[in-house]
């Protein structure tokens, strides 16, 4: 149900990249050929915390970086020095 559900919600096509954790096998043995289809370079899967986690540190270390940079930006300390 929930893999169906995924397969037609529309405003997934808002979104860069979709990584999916699971342990359900449904979807590799049901619904890996129509997503591949719809989403090949959009849509990953996981099935565990660990690769999951690297993962998302790997697709969003360049954002936190520059997330703390930024906020270093809007101190009142560095403001106060420029």
């Amino acid at each position: 149900m929930i893999w169906k559900s995924l397969l037609h919600f529309q405003e997934i096509e808002n979104y860069e990249k979709v990584v999916f954790l699971t342990k359900d096998s449904d979807y590799n043995s049901n619904y890996s050929v129509e997503f591949k289809a719809k989403w090949y370079n959009h849509f990953t899967i996981v099935t565990d915390e660990k690769n999951f986690l690297i993962k998302v540190k790997k697709d969003c270390e360049h954002y936190i970086k520059e997330r703390a940079i930024n906020d270093y930006a809007q101190t009142d300390y560095l403001k106060a020095n420029l």
